[in-house]
């Protein structure tokens, strides 16, 4: 049977996965990067690797709660082609950076732009994954609270252009210039609003949730055509999975304050009368990639009380944090 889970890997010592919660206790080499996390707090992280099928996706790890360009760094680090964690991603995950690249300094100015120094051997990247690359290491700096966008230099001077497909990133890059994008003829950037829909996304039969970039027309009510688009389905995007039957309505959204309820039709329930746990997850990551929601309340037309079709407390409202904390971490 498919497990679903947002995975998180702490690099030292263990492995976690699965809606059905399994541990698989992991042994470094002696001359690997250990953390010794009775010592040390640690704190979860999204880090950004990509799939064989090109898409950047993200994983969970605990990293030591240090200061955030000390965290920042380490992270950069891990995403290093033959670096201190690949060989222990699973199957179908791969690091982004050239070999050998190293992070030479950081700063976090107070207009919140992570200003990343990188090694020389940084340009010695793959052209085809230029923009694989920049959107896994935007993404992994910017789910720092304090970070939202980056700048590249290589030793010591601004990368104003990336010299293999010409990216212009003089002004920086941030989540704003989207993540796995939807290449669609004709979108019209006046008339439309990109925004980041989450969908389950399976390698050998692990789910992972990515990030999806879509351009949505402009509307009065951006949160409703958003679950709309979800309900609708992840379209061209291949080995994506769709997570309710296209019979499913849109009862109604609706906002207060950082808190938006979503009431759906009961076509959305399985043949059980139970609600599965990717369309929670899916539904709570997406929306609340929007600035203004911090909780999400999903509730079924005639139905007072909501049970999951897997091992999952479900909560009267949900926060991001939430769904990480009750998918195994």
């Amino acid at each position: 049977m498919k497990r679903c889970i947002i995975m998180l890997m702490m690099v030292s010592l263990v492995m976690l996965s699965g809606c059905d919660k399994e541990d698989e206790t992991v042994s470094l080499p002696e001359d690997s990067y250990e953390v010794n996390v009775e010592e040390q707090p640690t704190e979860n992280r999204a880090l950004y690797f990509l799939s064989n099928d090109g898409y950047v996706v993200p994983k969970h790890m605990l990293l030591p709660m240090q200061e955030d360009r000390a965290v920042l760094k380490q992270a950069i680090e891990y995403l290093v082609t033959n670096g201190p964690v690949e060989p222990f991603l699973p199957t179908g995950l791969t690091a982004v950076l050239p070999e050998n690249t190293r992070v030479r300094g950081i700063n976090i100015t107070d207009d919140e732009t992570a200003i990343i120094d990188l090694s020389a051997e940084f340009l010695n990247y793959d052209g085809e994954k230029e923009t694989d690359m920049l959107e896994a290491l935007t993404y992994t700096a910017t789910s720092f609270n304090n970070i939202d966008r980056i700048k590249l230099w290589v030793e010591g001077e601004p990368l104003d252009v990336l010299p293999k497909q010409q990216t212009v990133i003089a002004d920086g890059y941030s989540r704003g210039d989207g993540i796995n994008v939807l290449k669609t003829e004709g979108v019209d950037y006046l008339t439309t609003t990109p925004v980041t829909l989450y969908y389950p996304y399976y390698i050998d039969n692990t789910c992972y949730f990515i990030p999806t970039t879509n351009y949505l027309p402009n509307t009065t009510n951006l949160k409703e055509q958003v679950v709309e688009s979800l309900l609708d389905g992840p379209g061209v995007y291949e080995n994506v999975s769709h997570v309710v039957s296209k019979k499913v309505e849109v009862e109604s959204v609706t906002q207060t304050d950082d808190l938006v309820s979503i009431i759906l039709s009961q076509d959305v329930l399985t043949s059980e009368g139970a609600l599965t746990k990717n369309v929670i997850e899916t539904m709570v990551l997406t929306l609340t990639e929007f600035v203004d929601i911090n909780q999400v309340e999903l509730k079924v037309e005639g139905v007072e009380q909501l049970t999951v079709d897997q091992s999952m407390d479900v909560l009267d409202v949900m926060s991001r944090e939430d769904v990480l904390a009750v998918s195994g971490f």
